[in-house]
């Protein structure tokens, strides 16, 4: 802290060594989950100013070393290496024998000083802005008990440091309380887009404008004339590869090699009468993933998507690997989605989903995609129907995998569909779409919210730690200069 021109009256510029009985490094030791008596806290088993007691393991450790290492009450801890660098801890309530970690700083305080006081101030943007000058070290930052001694603060009177401390505390738990709402605002939004669209898949979304129709095409009509475009399709394909091998059959023996889509299996929820079930099978043109073998990396070309790249109902192109234009043509059409197909993620985390809207690029084994060449069925009907509770249970009960999930796609063309008609699948995707919307305005604005939360949170302790809190008139015992007193 840069020595500020008005200091409070009653209040002095302190070093953090100047207030502490002893600032130390904690004790070398290997974890393990044989109970020694004596436990052992790392920078790992701080989360969110929170120890879980329970799950902290133990050390091995001679008598003599536990009375140097040993925590107590009011001791504050601080990380001082790694992506935590800075962030401290304030040991309090009922705790099992334990010592720290040698990442760890330990600061004990003297008695003129409030442990609680200080806790807040190492979470002020003052404490921070420190912190980063003083971090050395570009791969792993790091600050060292000497440069921690040297961390400046402003300190009044012991009594106005607890009511400092006490106000702090009751302004950060009415915030805590605004955002543990908010928090639970935006569960219960994940909440209602998942029952949104349940019951738009059920047909109840629609049920009122369905019965007031008339002279719609049906649904089995719809299917019977994308099976026939499918053959079509497949016979097309076929007598490309012939031209292109310029081996043409002399008959038209080779259309018997056509297989017919496999049949959906039964859903596992009612949908209305009107609608049919068929698969994605007899949808589809095919149901395939993309490329297994290594592709050469480079800063231009075709971009390559893998699993990570598909999310929030897109194709993330902001964060891709490319590869050359040789490498690109040689791959197999699999491995090329073209504009209208969906790519659903089979690897990691399953189940994203997309709709293809270019396609000059090339995907890996971990996206699968849904051949959608000659369906005429609405693409983001499908898509929301993929991100439905129904097609998400599906995907975790067939998941396999121990460590990383993975999806096999040999099970998911019989996954069945629930279709309506054309016009009834437009007014679904309308329905979903306008009330996610509003959903997605909810969401937008609780997070500026919570954004206010933390801003109003470091207000209060840039006023806190500057003597704008509560008023030093509200103290009038103990004016002695704290620094004397020390």
């Amino acid at each position: 802290m840069d020595s500020p021109q008005n200091i409070p009256k009653n209040w002095s510029l302190v070093k953090v060594g100047d207030i502490s009985l002893r600032i130390h490094y904690g004790y070398t030791a290997s974890s393990i989950t044989k109970n020694t008596g004596t436990k052992i806290l790392r920078i790992t088993d701080i989360q969110d100013h929170n120890v879980t007691w329970d799950e902290v393991p133990y050390c091995e450790i001679d008598e003599y070393d536990i009375s140097k290492f040993q925590l107590t009450q009011n001791d504050i801890l601080f990380a001082r290496t790694g992506a935590t660098v800075g962030k401290s801890f304030l040991i309090a309530g009922k705790i099992p024998q334990a010592v720290f970690a040698s990442y760890l700083i330990r600061i004990q305080l003297s008695s003129y000083v409030v442990p609680r006081y200080v806790y807040y101030f190492f979470q002020s943007a003052e404490y921070w802005r420190q912190i980063k000058n003083k971090a050395i070290g570009t791969g792993q930052p790091n600050v060292n008990a000497t440069a921690l001694s040297e961390i400046t603060l402003l300190i009044p009177t012991v009594k106005e440091q607890h009511g400092i401390s006490d106000k702090i505390e009751e302004l950060l738990s009415e915030l805590d309380k605004s955002f543990e709402n908010l928090e639970k605002a935006k569960k219960q939004l994940v909440i209602y887009r998942q029952a949104l669209l349940k019951v738009a898949f059920e047909g109840k979304l629609t049920k009122n404008w369905r019965s007031e129709q008339s002279k719609l095409k049906k649904p089995l009509d719809i299917l019977q004339d994308n099976l026939v475009k499918r053959k079509e399709y497949w016979e097309e394909s076929r007598r490309e590869e012939f031209r292109q091998k310029k081996n043409f059959p002399k008959n038209e023996e080779w259309k018997k090699q056509y297989k017919a889509p496999k049949k959906a299996e039964p859903l596992d929820f009612k949908i209305p009468d009107e609608w049919i079930v068929c698969s994605w099978d007899q949808i589809s043109n095919r149901v395939t993933y993309g490329f297994t073998k290594p592709v050469y990396h480079r800063e231009s070309g075709y971009p390559i998507i893998t699993a990570k790249n598909v999310n929030n109902n897109k194709i993330d192109f902001s964060v891709i690997n490319y590869t050359s234009k040789e490498i690109f043509d040689s791959l197999s059409e699999k491995d090329k989605p073209k504009d209208g197909d969906i790519l659903i993620t089979k690897d990691g985390s399953l189940g994203r989903a997309a709709i293809v809207r270019k396609n000059a690029f090339c995907i890996t084994q971990s996206v699968a995609v849904i051949w959608l060449r000659t369906t005429k069925i609405n693409r983001e009907f499908l898509l929301y129907y993929l991100e439905s509770p129904f097609v998400q249970a599906w995907i975790k009960n067939n998941a396999q995998g121990s460590t990383i999930k993975h999806l096999s796609i040999s099970d998911f063309p019989k996954l069945g569909i629930p279709l309506p008609t054309y016009q009834e699948q437009e007014h679904i995707v309308r329905e979903i779409e306008t009330k996610l919307s509003l959903i997605e305005n909810l969401h937008f604005t609780i997070n500026q919210s919570l954004k206010k939360i933390d801003s109003f949170r470091l207000q209060i302790l840039n006023k806190a730690f500057s003597g704008q809190l509560i008023e030093s008139s509200m103290f009038e015992a103990g004016k002695d200069n704290l620094v004397e007193q020390i």
